[in-house]
């Protein structure tokens, strides 16, 4: 998954989180 520019993300749906 991606996020914004915050780099990271709240996940619910088993993604990892962390932008790549």
């Amino acid at each position: 998954e991606t996020a914004g520019d915050t780099g990271q993300e709240i996940t619910t749906d088993g993604g990892s989180g962390t932008t790549s």
